[in-house]
């Protein structure tokens, strides 16, 4: 497979999501497969080292084609979204089994590749939020900067962490302008596919990179 150039992008913006303990009602992982089917882009790498991955928690995916089955690896896909007014960049895949620190590193060093204006990392998280009203949209950073130009909260969260804290946090040390969206899924509506949550992240995705 070849794959486009980091350095032919048009003011980007990176977009990551990882499926799994951060993804509930695969929110996340939804809005970056929306983006991925509704305009043309191009395939800029993969990340797929397999001491990341324990596969009988994350298990390969046998499909089916016309010369015969062929076996899905888990992997971290990252794609140039080609919208009319910037490239987005997507990163989506399962959260990694194994090796977070050397996986962190190897995924922050692809994001500097794409110098980007901003990395929004994408979260679901189950609450006592009800189905009747809109479902509420946080939007975080640990960069003064970042907070005051987005207008976004502080992040006082204390207690277990995925993937999406882990390389917050390095992206934040690495000087890379970083913020996370999370959706509050209601816990008794939990089962994906959740249009509502993914709709709700996707109306704040709009604002804070002012595209529609």
């Amino acid at each position: 497979m070849q794959f486009g150039r980091f350095d032919d992008l048009r003011n980007p913006a990176v977009v990551i999501g990882f499926s799994g303990w951060n993804d509930a009602g695969n929110a996340a992982s939804d809005l970056l497969r929306h983006l991925m089917e509704a305009y043309p882009g191009t395939d800029l790498g993969v990340i797929d080292d397999e001491r990341y991955f324990d596969f009988q928690h994350t298990r390969p995916m046998l499909n089916q084609a016309a010369d015969g089955p062929w076996v899905e690896w888990p992997a971290l896909r990252i794609r140039a979204v080609h919208h009319p007014a910037r490239d987005i960049v997507t990163v989506i895949g399962p959260e990694p089994n194994l090796l977070w620190r050397t996986f962190t590193r190897e995924l922050v060093d692809k994001v500097k590749e794409a110098r980007p204006e901003l990395v929004i990392f994408l979260g679901a998280m189950l609450s006592d939020t009800p189905h009747s009203r809109p479902l509420p949209v946080g939007v975080f950073s640990s960069d003064p900067t970042i907070r005051q130009r987005f207008s976004m909260e502080v992040n006082d969260y204390s207690g277990p962490t995925g993937m999406t804290g882990v390389a917050s946090q390095m992206m934040t040390l690495e000087r890379i302008p970083t913020a996370s969206l999370w959706v509050s899924v209601p816990h008794y509506v939990s089962t994906p596919p959740n249009p509502k949550a993914t709709i709700a992240l996707l109306h704040r995705v709009e604002d804070v990179l002012d595209i529609e």
